[in-house]
C-alpha cells in the first residue's frame, strides 16, 4: 500500500478527511475526490496532483482532499456504512451520521474557499466532461473556462451536492466527471494523466501556478444531458464510441436489426458496449447542439 493511502486510511475512524495544503493566503481552491468511494479515477488523479504540487511554488492556497469517503472506498461502494449518499447531503449536520459529519466538515472548509473543484466518475462507458450550473451562475462558467475540457454540461441541480450548494453561495464550483469507477475499481491510467494535465493547466490559468504560459481553450457549453432509451429488447452493437460528436440522423448502433439513430447534432457522453439490453434501459446519454 502506498504511503498516501496509509496516511489517508489512518483517519478512517474519524470524520475529518485527510487533506494536503500547498501555498498560503488567497485565492484559495479546494479540490475534492472520493466523495463516492467507488470512484477510483477521481482519487488517483487527486493523489497524482498532490505528488506534482509537492515540488512546486504555489501562489495562494491549493488544498486537496483526495479521499473524502474512506469507509466507502474500502468496501468499493458509492456510500459509507450508513448507506447515505454524501453528495446529496451538503451542508449536512455536525451531529448526524458518519457521512453527515464528514460532509459537514468538508462544507465548513468549503465556505472558506474562493473556488471548489470536485472530481467524480461517471462509469466505465462514459467520456470526460465538466458539470456545472453554468446557465445559472456566471461565476461558475468563468471558473470552468479556465480548464481545457472539451465540453461542460448544465447540471440538473440536485440539492445537496457540494458544487450546487457552493455555487448558491456565489463560490465558483464545478465537477469533472471521469471514466471509471464502479465496484470493479476500474481506473484508466490514460484518463488519469489527461485529467492531471488539464487541472494543472487550469491552475496555471487561475494564477495558482506559473509553470507555463496559460493557453486554455474554454469548453463548449451544453444544456442538460438527455437519455436515449431502448425501444425494445435485443442485442445492441454500437457504431460509435463515447465522446463522439454526432450528426442528427447518424447511425449510433443496431439493436438486432433495428437501427438506433441520433436524434440531433451533439455529443455522445456515454454509450453502452455490445450487450443484451431490455426495453426502457439506457442505450446512450447525449447532449444536443439544439439546446
Amino acid at each position: 500500500m502506498s504511503e498516501f493511502l496509509k496516511e489517508i486510511l489512518a483517519k478512517v475512524n474519524g470524520h475529518k478527511a485527510k487533506s494536503w495544503s500547498f501555498g498560503t493566503g488567497e485565492p484559495k481552491i479546494l479540490i475534492t475526490a472520493g466523495i463516492h468511494g467507488n470512484e477510483g479515477t477521481s482519487i488517483k488523479v487527486a493523489l497524482e496532483l498532490i505528488e506534482y504540487l509537492a515540488e512546486k511554488k504555489v501562489k495562494g492556497t491549493i488544498e486537496i482532499i483526495p479521499l473524502v469517503n474512506s469507509l466507502a472506498f474500502i468496501s468499493r461502494k458509492r456510500t459509507s456504512i450508513d448507506g447515505k449518499d454524501m453528495n446529496r447531503m451538503f451542508p449536512a449536520v455536525e451531529d448526524g451520521t458518519l457521512s453527515e459529519k464528514i460532509a459537514n466538515y468538508i462544507w465548513l472548509k468549503s465556505k472558506q474557499m474562493n473556488y471548489i473543484l470536485d472530481l467524480h466518475c461517471c462509469g466505465r462507458d462514459c467520456s470526460t466532461y465538466g458539470l456545472a450550473l453554468h446557465q445559472d451562475h456566471e461565476h461558475s462558467k468563468k471558473f470552468v473556462s479556465h480548464f481545457p475540457l472539451d465540453i461542460c454540461v448544465q447540471s440538473y441541480g440536485a440539492k445537496g451536492q457540494l458544487f450546487v450548494e457552493a455555487s448558491s453561495l456565489q463560490i465558483p464550483a464545478f465537477i469533472i466527471e471521469l471514466p471509471g469507477g464502479g465496484e470493479t475499481g476500474i481506473c484508466p491510467t490514460d484518463i488519469v494523466q489527461e485529467t492531471l494535465e488539464l487541472i494543472i493547466q487550469g491552475l496555471n490559468s487561475l494564477g495558482f501556478l506559473s509553470d507555463m504560459k496559460p493557453i486554455v481553450n474554454p469548453p463548449k457549453f451544453y444544456d442538460k444531458i438527455t437519455e436515449l432509451k431502448s425501444p425494445e429488447d435485443g442485442f445492441f452493437i454500437p457504431n460509435i464510441s463515447s465522446g463522439s460528436d454526432i450528426v442528427g440522423g447518424e447511425l449510433l448502433g443496431k439493436l438486432d436489426s433495428f437501427e438506433i439513430i441520433a436524434p440531433s447534432d451533439g455529443r455522445i457522453i456515454s454509450i453502452v458496449p455490445e450487450k443484451f439490453i431490455f426495453q426502457g434501459e439506457t442505450i446512450a446519454n447525449y447532449v444536443s447542439d439544439k439546446n
